[in-house]
């Protein structure tokens, strides 16, 4: 196996700390007592349930939740007809077609 330049050693863990550092600041923020601001104010979960009863957010939820089985199933059903072609028309259209 071939040993990577430092520098792109560096950059990579970088720029993971870039993505991740805010998802877990958010993460960590989002169970503090405090209504704003940086300040830790104790635990809890009262911002969570707060959420559960707003209607708007649940129905964001469930409308998201159709979305994605909907477009499950509709990917599922194009990729199942066509890895089908492939097999019936091995000829005609190969993978390589799809990239043109």
């Amino acid at each position: 196996m071939r040993r990577q330049h430092p520098l792109i050693v560096v950059l990579s863990y970088l720029t993971l700390g870039f993505l991740y550092l805010p998802l877990l600041g958010v993460a960590i923020f989002s169970v503090n007592d405090a209504r704003r601001g940086l300040i830790w104010k104790g635990f809890t979960l009262k911002w969570y349930l707060k959420l559960f009863e707003n209607e708007w957010i649940l129905e964001a939820a469930r409308n998201t939740l159709v979305l994605a089985i909907v477009s499950t199933l509709v990917a599922t059903l194009l990729g199942t007809i066509l890895a089908i072609a492939w097999i019936v028309f091995p000829g005609a259209a190969g993978p390589a077609t799809c990239w043109m």
